[in-house]
């Protein structure tokens, strides 16, 4: 692969499927950063508290980078970009949904910026370094409670279905397996991987994190006829 060129020396297409790109990514940002405002009330101590305060301070800082950066390829006011698409994300109403929807969503972010760590912008890849580079504070006890929960076979009803939901939500926002636009920013090497692959190993790792409390991955949804 050529060396990473700077937005501004990229062409139109590229900058416009960029920008594309950054609005996925400010949307599971913005999901995120919401979530853990929303969700302090739902934490037990002080200490849980400090770590949800330091990871939506980072997911803040992360943002500030995002809009600089969406300003640079050409769009206007990046929430008010993305708001229509957050009207139907859920608040989480527990500690058992707030814990699964950090898990889920931060782990749909990670897996999405390591398609990026070797994009054809070097934006692109600083920004997929740093979620990558992310220390959460707040996550390693909400998968600790996870676990806890699930220990008791009668939790599990309710776990399974707010996994499920939050499941289908953080996978919202990788784009569309086999669009134009999913296979041009693979042909323009904007990303590694495509949308599809992307899904995959979103749902391959989610496996795992399912695995670990006793649940099931939900069932990959069927074709839809041609």
């Amino acid at each position: 692969m050529s060396a990473a060129r700077r937005v501004e020396e990229l062409d139109e297409e590229s900058r416009g499927l960029l920008r594309q790109i950054v609005e996925r990514q400010a949307w599971r940002a913005i999901v995120l950063a919401d979530i853990r405002g929303h969700g302090q009330k739902f934490l037990p101590g002080v200490d849980e508290r400090l770590a949800c305060a330091h990871d939506l301070a980072y997911h803040l800082e992360t943002l500030g980078a995002m809009e600089e950066l969406h300003q640079r390829l050409g769009g206007e006011d990046l929430y008010l970009t993305v708001r229509g698409r957050l009207a139907d994300i859920p608040h989480p109403t527990s500690r058992l949904e707030l814990g699964l929807c950090l898990l889920l969503c931060e782990l749909a972010e990670c897996v999405a910026a390591e398609g990026y760590r070797e994009s054809s912008c070097v934006e692109i890849v600083q920004l997929a370094e740093r979620y990558l580079a992310a220390q959460w504070q707040g996550s390693a006890g909400e998968r600790e409670f996870l676990e806890e929960f699930c220990a008791e076979a009668g939790n599990r009803p309710r776990a399974q279905e707010v996994f499920d939901n939050w499941f289908a939500i953080a996978g919202k926002s990788f784009g569309r397996p086999g669009s134009a636009g999913d296979e041009r920013a693979g042909a323009l090497g904007l990303r590694r991987n495509s949308a599809g692959d992307t899904a995959a190993e979103f749902r391959a790792r989610a496996a795992i994190l399912a695995a670990s409390c006793a649940l099931d991955i939900p069932p990959v949804p069927a074709a839809a006829p041609k």
